[in-house]
């Protein structure tokens, strides 16, 4: 039998002649009866497993699957195979759910405006590397151009600095926390964070992106905090804001 008109019987696409013709070859051949069970049984599993994606082609494993006497084993496979694939389809939907009810504001959040990426605003001039953040500050602080905080994350455990850097009018701070990287910068700017999404946090207001983290502070000053993921950028942003507004 003809695996495409085998899937067309079951998705109701024969013609009447057709179907009259298929029923009758099925009442007279138990190899059909089975091939056409194990179809119904795992396009139904898939179904309830809240897949929406159209049925893939399963006629390579049906065609095992209907003749048991040549791989018995696999015939009495097939019930875990479709509950696998259901589980399969189950767990994708739940962990969706799951992340979305985890980071909601994440999950709506626009990407970051261009005007908002303040590293863009002007070439680097400078860049220090090393352990520091108080050093790296004061290196910035030799070719900028007015006062600056020292952004420490001082609290936040397992926050790594790593460099300092700046263009004529941006400034920056590098850490590495979790194993992932973090840049934080800041510019005398402001309301190009509007469109995010907004998280009190003590206070204070932080503007969440998909991409991003940014926040207004003293100064006119606008802060982003770019890289690792939606958790760790808002975990090192509240901690840096603890500093931002102390300038020097």
């Amino acid at each position: 039998m003809n695996q495409k008109q085998l899937q067309a019987y079951i998705d109701n696409q024969l013609s009447a002649s057709e179907r009259a013709e298929f029923e009758q070859t099925l009442a007279n051949s138990p190899e059909l009866q089975r091939e056409l069970e194990s179809y119904k049984s795992l396009k139904s599993a898939i179904k309830s497993a809240g897949i929406s994606e159209p049925t893939p082609n399963l006629q390579p494993i049906l065609a095992k699957i209907a003749r048991p006497q040549k791989t018995p084993w696999l015939a009495k496979l097939a019930p875990a195979l479709v509950a696998g694939v259901a589980i399969f389809g189950i767990g994708i939907a739940i962990n969706r759910a799951t992340q979305d009810q985890l980071n909601p504001v994440v999950a709506s959040a626009k990407v970051l405006p261009p005007e908002g990426h303040l590293e863009t605003k002007s070439p680097q001039v400078m860049k220090w590397q090393g352990s520091d953040p108080i050093e790296g500050a004061d290196r910035i602080r030799e070719s900028f151009y007015k006062p600056i905080p020292t952004i420490a994350l001082n609290n936040l455990d397992g926050a790594e600095f790593r460099a300092a850097e700046c263009g004529s009018c941006w400034i920056s701070f590098h850490y590495l926390y979790r194993g992932d990287n973090y840049a934080i910068y800041g510019r005398c700017e402001n309301g190009n964070l509007n469109t995010g999404q907004v998280k009190p946090i003590g206070g204070k207001q932080l503007f969440v992106f998909a991409d991003a983290v940014g926040w207004y502070d003293k100064g006119d000053m606008t802060y982003t905090c770019l890289g690792g993921t939606p958790e760790g950028r808002v975990a090192v942003a509240t901690e840096a804001m603890k500093t931002t507004s102390k300038l020097d």
